[in-house]
């Protein structure tokens, strides 16, 4: 997040990581507080076999605590996920019914040429292994996002020449 020359905060990164950064700053967020406050242990970056991209964060005021936060594939994160934040902000257990709802809402979304992102986290009691291993399940949903991606450079003209 840098300020611009007109003084309006600017995202510069990815499209993806700039809408998700973009909308969580419309929402009251302030990525310098975050960025300042959990330091980052271990990345992961997105890789298109896998789908997805993790981080590895050290919680603040805790004993060696450490929280993964995944995005990527709705399809392969949500089934990571036994848990939900629910609407009340609570974190329950992932039932099939609810399961169910989500990959209603993945598909809605999808109906509307939309790309979905799923994003989830799991706390790491005592702290990570030596190895700084991000976990591959016991995640906990938090959110479903829609993304409308732009027609990248030259499709218009890819599509004229397969018509």
């Amino acid at each position: 997040v840098v300020k611009g020359e007109d003084g309006k905060t600017k995202v510069v990164g990815t499209p993806t990581e700039s809408a998700l950064l973009g909308f969580g700053l419309i929402l009251g967020g302030d990525s310098k507080f975050y960025n300042d406050k959990y330091k980052i242990v271990k990345v992961e970056p997105f890789n298109s076999t896998r789908k997805k991209m993790s981080v590895l964060v050290s919680l603040p005021n805790s004993n060696n605590k450490t929280r993964a936060f995944c995005k990527g594939a709705s399809e392969i994160v949500v089934k990571m996920c036994d848990k939900v934040v629910n609407s009340k902000g609570k974190v329950v257990d992932l039932i099939e019914q609810q399961r169910n709802s989500i990959n209603e809402v993945i598909n809605s979304f999808a109906s509307e040429a939309l790309r979905t992102l799923c994003i989830a986290f799991t706390d790491i009691e005592g702290g990570s292994d030596g190895n700084n291993t991000i976990p591959e399940d016991k995640y906990t949903l938090i959110a479903i996002i829609g993304i409308k991606d732009p027609v990248r450079p030259g499709v218009k003209e890819a599509v004229k020449t397969c018509l």
